[in-house]
């Protein structure tokens, strides 16, 4: 059987409920050999290992006992054989045909980093929480694709680039790290997000990754800026253009004042608690 040429990571923490979301749309290519797949439990108290094997039994499992999305790169990594290394949150929906699409790139030579197109999925959210998605994708930040979540790595970039250092702002520290990079937006390759369903849950995800790039940048982990400089006065100029969408940018703005300010006051995690959101971990059909 021929070598593949996409290697997938699937770093996944307590998520057998879900893992399914982005195994079982590509156990079919990893049965027929045409992408390595590496799922990585790492932590788990659930049966996370065990779902990953029944679902795509020709996957590679490693398990660990350290909770650590990093050191599951890391170790995943340290396994993949693949051209394009692909990195998967294990929450996430990414169908084969647009994980090629994000790989095509980098094995055609044209990218070293190549991330896709965001599609949050709003049917479980409160209107507040779809009114903040709404209007936090007016951002500029969303012009070059959403880094995060799902995106492709080249195995020279990957060798390079890990094992990965202990952080939470995980997606942003690969980021900040390959930002001279060639990198490639396929638009082509969308994938789909279950978001918090309840404000107070959006609210603690966006505190934690708020807590985690500016730990990236107080630490200085990596100096190098993705984010374009006044993304909030662009995204408010487009905003202005569009009265159906004044409500929604008034709750993205509120949210993040607020996420701000509880930063402010709080600026730790409380006993070093894991800030997650459980609301769009429900169980998979």
């Amino acid at each position: 059987m021929r070598k593949p040429t996409v290697s997938v990571l699937v770093p996944a923490y307590n998520e057998a409920a879900v893992i399914a979301r982005s195994l079982a749309p590509l156990a079919e290519a990893c049965e027929a050999g045409r992408i390595e797949l590496i799922v990585i439990a790492n932590g788990c108290w659930d049966e996370t290992a065990q779902a990953a094997r029944s679902i795509c039994p020709a996957a590679a499992v490693i398990e660990t006992d350290f909770a650590s999305k990093t050191n599951a790169l890391n170790l995943g990594a340290e396994r993949a054989i693949g051209r394009a290394i692909i990195c998967l949150d294990a929450d996430l929906s990414l169908p084969e045909a647009s994980l090629m699409r994000l790989a095509a790139p980098i094995l055609e030579g044209r990218a070293d980093v190549a991330c896709g197109r965001m599609e949050p999925d709003l049917a479980a959210a409160t209107p507040l929480v779809r009114a903040f998605y709404r209007g936090w994708q007016l951002n500029p930040y969303f012009d070059g694709g959403k880094f995060g979540g799902v995106f492709a790595l080249s195995n020279q970039i990957t060798r390079g680039l890990f094992p990965l250092p202990e952080v939470v702002a995980d997606d942003e520290y690969i980021a900040r790290s390959t930002a001279f990079r060639r990198r490639a937006y396929v638009p082509e390759a969308g994938f789909a997000v279950a978001v918090p369903t309840t404000l107070r849950a959006l609210f603690r995800i966006r505190r934690r990754s708020r807590r985690g790039t500016d730990a990236l940048r107080l630490g200085g982990v990596c100096g190098a800026a993705t984010e374009p400089q006044g993304r909030f006065g662009t995204a408010a100029l487009r905003a202005a253009c569009r009265p159906a969408r004044w409500f929604d940018f008034a709750v993205y703005g509120a949210v993040m004042a607020a996420v701000a300010i509880s930063l402010k006051l709080a600026p730790a995690v409380p006993n070093g608690a894991w800030e997650r959101d459980e609301t769009s971990r429900l169980p998979t059909a």
